[in-house]
């Protein structure tokens, strides 16, 4: 329905083969590469409905195991999100992105839920985790640095004792403090790496030459003013109201929005609940809550201000880690939690 109502997805016809740009990074090249051979069929929305096709049977593989009544309403809002079916069952880089990140975050889970009696587990198990990396790496560049940071801090938090710092899991103060941090370490980076963050907000900008008249001009002056960092993050996920009525089609990404809010807050919420009595996993889950939320403010929530379309197709690529990866730790922990008491 998007490709008939707007005439593309993303770079569709690049990445088919059909048309070149005259510039395309490593990532790009990738993709092109792989969905290229099916651009010979021709026909768009046949292509589309194979891809779609393969990778429904794809996320039922990897999933279906953590699936349950107890969070099934989450796991159903997730997956109907708008932007999620848009742009993880076409010819994208999201589409290549989303299944090895979504078989990296049950690894991660199975990991760090797992007891270290078993060499070749482990072994096994750091094996497939690298490699799935490294394949998300070539696809997504960039965009794979919070799993890369997640596979060390996995590793860091599983082998030390951080104490009794968190005594109490609660969404609401946890994603305070989160938003905090990611503002003191976005103007850090500002301060320490300025021309770094100078150059890469003026590609930004240049990637996203459409002028939008109905929202501000997202600039380096922009962006630096910390009075502006809240409204930012709105940029990211809504619209403004002259710019819903100048296109009222971005209802469905301010609903895509919604949805993901909803099912980020609960599916935390679920997890909290899930280890808030065990001290040691308490301050391993808070502490990887506050990353994983300081990456979507500090990353995602800027990215995604300079184009509301761009954002809605980027953050699908924080939903394995943002969404996904609490609703299968859950999982894993309930599970093995009613395994002992069956034993016991």
């Amino acid at each position: 329905m998007t490709l008939f109502i707007t005439g593309r997805i993303g770079d569709i016809d690049f990445l088919l083969g059909y048309i070149d740009y005259a510039a395309g990074g490593t990532t790009s090249t990738v993709a092109r590469s792989i969905f290229s051979r099916l651009g010979g069929i021709g026909n768009r929305y046949i292509i589309i409905s194979l891809i779609a096709a393969i990778c429904s049977i794809l996320l039922f593989i990897l999933i279906k195991s953590f699936i349950d009544k107890k969070n099934i309403n989450i796991w159903k809002l997730t997956l109907i999100a708008p932007g999620l079916l848009i742009y993880t069952n076409s010819v994208t880089k999201e589409t290549l992105f989303i299944y090895p990140a979504i078989a990296f975050i049950v690894l991660e889970s199975l990991y760090l839920t797992g007891k270290n009696t078993n060499n070749f587990y482990y072994f096994s198990n750091l094996t497939l985790r690298i490699c799935l990396l490294l394949l998300m790496i070539s696809i997504r560049g960039d965009l794979t640095a919070p799993y890369i940071i997640l596979f060390f801090l996995s590793i860091v938090f599983k082998n030390l004792y951080f104490g009794n710092i968190f005594k109490n899991l609660e969404f609401k103060s946890l994603i305070l403090i989160s938003f905090i941090a990611s503002l003191i370490v976005t103007f850090l980076i500002i301060f320490f790496q300025e021309d770094y963050f100078s150059r890469t907000i003026g590609y930004l900008e240049a990637s996203f030459r459409y002028k939008n008249n109905f929202r501000p001009n997202i600039d380096l002056a922009f962006i630096k003013d910390p009075l502006n960092y809240l409204y930012i993050q709105y940029l990211s996920l809504f619209t403004t109201p002259l710019e819903l009525i100048e296109k009222p089609y971005k209802i469905f990404i301010i609903l895509d929005s919604f949805l993901l809010i909803y099912s980020f807050t609960n599916a935390w919420k679920s997890l909290f609940k899930q280890v808030n009595s065990h001290r040691v996993t308490r301050q391993i889950i808070a502490f990887m809550f506050t990353f994983i939320a300081i990456v979507y403010f500090s990353l995602f929530g800027i990215l995604g201000s300079f184009n509301l379309g761009s954002s809605q197709r980027l953050r699908t690529n924080y939903v394995p880690i943002g969404i996904i990866f609490p609703l299968v730790l859950e999982k894993v922990i309930r599970d093995k939690k009613l395994h002992s008491k069956s034993h016991s």
